[in-house]
């Protein structure tokens, strides 16, 4: 899986929010490393240099099953706007994965893994 991290010049710089973003990306993201190939995540002022109270994060994710996932996270500071954004995604990630083994198994004709051993 592929961290990209992209915002304006001053948020690319800013250390403490980087390590924040690769933290907690690894925290919801981690356990689909092998599903995932890119994962973007980019950081916006809505207000711009006005510095108001809006802030966004956007993650947009990319595998083989998991074609296109997009995730969105809006708030006054940047922690919480990541947080929502990368929980939101992470949420996205599983049920596409669950949607795309239950259509797996449909095609297959069977009820697919129940995780019971015979």
């Amino acid at each position: 899986m592929r961290l990209t991290i992209r915002g304006p010049k001053t948020l690319r710089d800013a250390v403490e929010l980087r390590a924040h973003v690769e933290r907690r990306s690894s925290f919801a993201l981690g356990r689909f490393a092998d599903e995932l190939i890119d994962v973007a995540v980019v950081l916006e002022d809505l207000n711009g240099p006005r510095d108001g109270g809006d802030k966004r994060c956007l993650v947009q994710l990319h595998g083989p099953v998991v074609r296109d996932v997009v995730a969105e996270g809006t708030d006054v500071a940047w922690g919480p706007a990541i947080d929502r954004a990368l929980s939101l995604a992470g949420r996205s990630v599983a049920r596409a994965l669950d949607r795309a083994r239950r259509e797996f198994a449909r095609r297959r004709g069977g009820a697919g893994f129940t995780g019971e051993v015979a």
